[in-house]
């Protein structure tokens, strides 16, 4: 090829188009910015400008690309190192607090964030008992 001369593009399958965002979001269910965010990192079909500011998505690629989701995501789930369910096990705590204490109540592990919240909202309601008290 001599300079100056643009290589063809690749031939497109019978019966694929051009995307507009809108209908990307619609076949995919993600997001704006979703879309965006994932072409940016390389892990989602890229658009092609149109012209102008106009972009789209190549329908054979998008489709070939939820395929490859959904290959992934059975993959997944009949991986025999997952469990079948989505929900933390439940384990089994003694609670003791004051002068009452519940035993062998079942609770879900909690994260950091959700013990510093807890922490919080007992300190705001010993706060509250603090200004009742006479």
């Amino acid at each position: 090829m001599t300079s100056g001369q643009k290589s063809c593009p690749p031939a497109w399958p019978t019966g694929s188009r051009v995307l507009r965002l809108r209908e990307v979001c619609l076949l995919t269910g993600l997001s704006k910015t979703t879309i965006y965010k994932l072409g940016n990192e390389g892990k989602f079909v890229p658009s092609i400008s149109l012209g102008g500011a106009s972009v789209g998505w190549p329908s054979h690629l998008v489709e070939a690309w939820l395929a490859e989701r959904l290959q992934i995501s059975l993959e997944k789930k009949l991986d025999a190192n997952n469990p079948p369910h989505r929900h933390r096990p439940a384990e089994f705590k003694i609670y003791q607090g004051g002068d009452r204490s519940i035993s062998d109540r079942p609770c879900i592990k909690l994260t950091e964030k959700d013990r510093l919240r807890a922490a919080a909202r007992r300190e705001i309601e010993n706060r509250k008992i603090e200004r009742e008290e006479p």
